[in-house]
């Protein structure tokens, strides 16, 4: 799934945002080069780390706990 598919299918979720959970470890979306560009693969896991975290950013928690509430969700599925 592409950076747009992510942010077309999760409403109001800024792009910085994504890249800096990218950055702090909390997402690690296959990464290749079309051309110059580099270009993210996100695989359905990651789009759901994506969703539940921004979920709980919504709700004002800060990045750091919104993983650990999504990483403890995803655990009791």
């Amino acid at each position: 799934m592409t950076t747009g598919e992510v942010l077309n299918r999760i409403q109001n979720l800024p792009k910085d945002l994504l890249y800096y959970w990218e950055a702090r470890g909390y997402i690690q979306p296959r990464k290749y080069q079309r051309g110059r560009v580099d270009k993210r693969d996100y695989s359905e896991k990651d789009f759901q780390v994506i969703a539940a975290m921004f979920k709980y950013y919504e709700k004002g928690f800060p990045p750091k706990r919104c993983f650990q509430k999504t990483m403890e969700d995803l655990r009791h599925r």
